[in-house]
């Protein structure tokens, strides 16, 4: 809840809370009796509640409650509304915790088009706004106009919290797919040297990229690494740079052919932060003016 108060301004213009209750079977007495329409009572009035407690803080929502499949309902909002981000938990209620994410969230960030901010069980907790916000916003680039689409929002969201803004860029160590045996030390030296060479190009496009944001009031910080897995390496540097929100594209320049990229989805796998997703834009609005230079490094 309190994760979509704090993005009103920066990525959407107000907060639809909704509930979706599952359809009863034809045969159940609940589609017949009162109880029925008792639960979508209580349902209304807990989201009514809701309601009021972010109007405390000065977030005016809506409230809608639904009948019928979770995903298949938030995902027809999405696409009648308009909507720009659905902010879900990664598990709803009744989903096993042994899973990376629940059913229903699984099948938004393959179905939504938009963008889908997940956050894990415990992390919406806490005191109202301005006590919970964002302080570090940590946004993986790979050269990809994608990634750097990802970069403007990403720094809305940032300048609308004062947040200060990691740039990311991790050099993959994977040795090539052909590589079956240990490479000789003369190829572990080409390898290294490469590595290097992109390390070096990454600082420079990453520079560029914190040059453009300097006129604006954010404070902006680079980092280039290298890591054998581009989303464990980013939440190893998420936790040593004390990040708070993870933000990207959900493709980069690998271009694959899912819903969400493969950084992404290791990413929602394996991170305890919240993470947004943003959805891809349109080819047109990546080619105005948000093309990285012509030395930005190679993705992952």
């Amino acid at each position: 809840m309190w994760h979509a108060a704090a993005l009103v301004g920066a990525l959407a213009d107000g907060v639809l809370l909704m509930q979706v209750l599952e359809t009863p079977a034809a045969s159940d007495h609940l589609a017949r009796d009162l109880d029925w329409r008792l639960l979508q009572a209580e349902s209304l009035a807990y989201l009514r509640s809701v309601a009021d407690r972010l109007a405390e803080v000065g977030v005016e929502a809506a409230v809608e409650v639904e009948t019928g499949g979770a995903a298949d309902e938030i995902v027809r909002h999405a696409r009648r509304d308009d909507v720009a981000l659905v902010v879900m938990a990664a598990h709803g209620r009744g989903e096993a915790d042994a899973y990376t994410f629940g059913g229903t969230t699984h099948k938004v960030l393959s179905l939504a088009p938009a963008s889908v901010m997940v956050v894990r069980r415990g992390a919406d907790a806490g005191p109202p706004a301005p006590a919970v916000g964002y302080r570090h916003v940590l946004v993986p680039l790979d050269g990809s106009p994608a990634g750097e689409w990802a970069l403007g929002l990403a720094a809305a969201v940032a300048r609308q919290q004062q947040a200060a803004l990691l740039l990311l860029h991790l050099v993959p160590q994977t040795p090539p797919a052909w590589q079956r045996l240990p490479p000789s030390g003369e190829e572990a030296e080409l390898l290294e040297r490469l590595a290097g060479l992109q390390a070096e190009r990454a600082a420079h496009y990453l520079r560029g990229l914190e040059t453009r944001l300097a006129h604006s009031d954010l404070r902006v910080h680079c980092r280039v690494g290298h890591a054998m897995q581009v989303a464990e390496g980013i939440c190893a540097v998420a936790a040593e740079e004390g990040v708070d929100l993870i933000a990207l594209a959900a493709h980069g320049a690998s271009g694959a052919p899912f819903p969400v990229g493969n950084v992404a989805q290791r990413l929602l796998a394996t991170s305890g932060l919240p993470i947004i997703v943003f959805q891809d834009a349109p080819q047109g609005a990546i080619e105005a003016g948000r093309s990285p230079p012509r030395d930005a490094p190679a993705g992952p």
